[in-house]
């Protein structure tokens, strides 16, 4: 969509360009032509619409484990070059941390991370986050990553 904004008090005006739900193939070169009093003007506008982060996978609601037994949780991402990191809350109130891999505890796969040798002390909350080389960043929705053990 274009828009055309007339300012009267120097007889000027400006067009601006609106893509809405860009996508893609939506990148490239647009040329801007005006035409007024006999004489033909351009502008060149460089678009470059890159694809938003997102995890592959839908996080699970409840992570499922068994005490001595290992578990996966998936964080890949569409940018295989996104930093990756796993979080976990002891209970819902608490503040989030990052766990690093530890040998024979948690290990990191890409962007994929085992916890080993589970526990009663690896309860909690977990979500993974991610930040792609741009910036952005995403987390995991609140309601998921609850994870609970099986006898």
């Amino acid at each position: 969509m274009v828009t055309v904004v007339k300012d009267s008090s120097n007889n000027r005006a400006r067009a601006i360009l609106k893509i809405k739900f860009a996508q893609m193939e939506d990148s490239g070169v647009y040329k801007c032509v005006s035409t007024a009093s006999g004489k033909t003007h351009f502008k060149l506008a460089y678009v470059t619409v890159r694809e938003s982060l997102v995890f592959l996978n839908k996080p699970p609601r409840v992570i499922r484990g068994r005490i001595g037994h290992s578990v996966v949780i998936n964080c890949s991402t569409n940018d295989v070059d996104a930093k990756v990191s796993l979080l976990r809350k002891p209970h819902p109130f608490a503040p989030s941390t990052e766990l690093k891999p530890k040998t024979n505890k948690l290990t990191k796969e890409r962007q994929v991370f085992t916890i080993q040798n589970i526990d009663i002390g690896d309860a909690g909350i977990y979500s993974c986050g991610a930040t792609s080389g741009k910036n952005q960043t995403i987390k995991w929705p609140r309601l998921r990553g609850y994870f609970v053990f099986l006898q």
